[in-house]
């Protein structure tokens, strides 16, 4: 993807993704986050390499969290984000949270 068409999707100028890129400026988490959902990776990606002492422990990682660093959550928000029907939204969801609740999903998350 190029710097302009990441720009336009983050809605900032493309000279600023650059400095990202070289450095020049600090990338704060919420910007981190959108950009992974804009290049439909996990926010893990961008700590590739890293080794575990480099990164912080504060305890188990939330349910929320590990939802967000799934490649597949990351292209269902952003199917669902391009819905503009609100009722059809609503009927997604229902959907999601029925396919949830099956037995079968509860004997994979061992409940």
């Amino acid at each position: 993807m190029s710097q302009e068409k990441l720009a336009d999707q983050l809605g900032i100028t493309f000279q600023q993704v650059q400095k990202y890129e070289r450095g020049t400026n600090r990338i704060g988490a919420s910007r981190l986050h959108q950009i992974a959902i804009v290049l439909q990776s996990p926010i893990t990606y961008f700590f590739e390499g890293a080794t575990d002492s480099a990164i912080p422990r504060t305890g188990d990682v939330s349910p929320l969290a590990q939802a967000l660093s799934d490649p597949a959550t990351v292209r269902l928000v952003r199917a669902f984000a391009n819905i503009s029907d609100p009722h059809l939204k609503q009927k997604a969801v229902g959907i999601i949270e029925a396919i949830a609740e099956t037995p079968q999903s509860a004997k994979a998350s061992g409940g």
